[in-house]
């Protein structure tokens, strides 16, 4: 278990799995839960309140900061 504070907890959430990644030489792998609400309004509550859903906003984190996608941690949804 990791505790951490940062203003937008997804960006916080890739940027330590990029770290881990660039640390061990070994792609790590994120589980996350998925919520049932629109994807629309996830972006809105996001936008307007800094909230959102953050399996979904770290993984489109991830994928706009590393391009490669055998390198790109990899994001669980269940």
């Amino acid at each position: 278990m990791l505790r951490g504070e940062s203003a937008t907890v997804p960006n916080a959430i890739g940027a330590f799995l990029l770290y881990l990644r660039d640390r061990t030489g070994k792609v790590p792998h994120a589980y996350f839960s998925w919520t049932e609400r629109d994807q629309r309004v996830e972006w809105l509550r996001y936008l307007l309140f800094g909230h959102g859903d953050i399996a979904h906003l770290t993984h489109e984190m991830l994928r706009e900061a590393e391009p490669n996608s055998e390198q790109r941690p990899v994001s669980h949804v269940a």
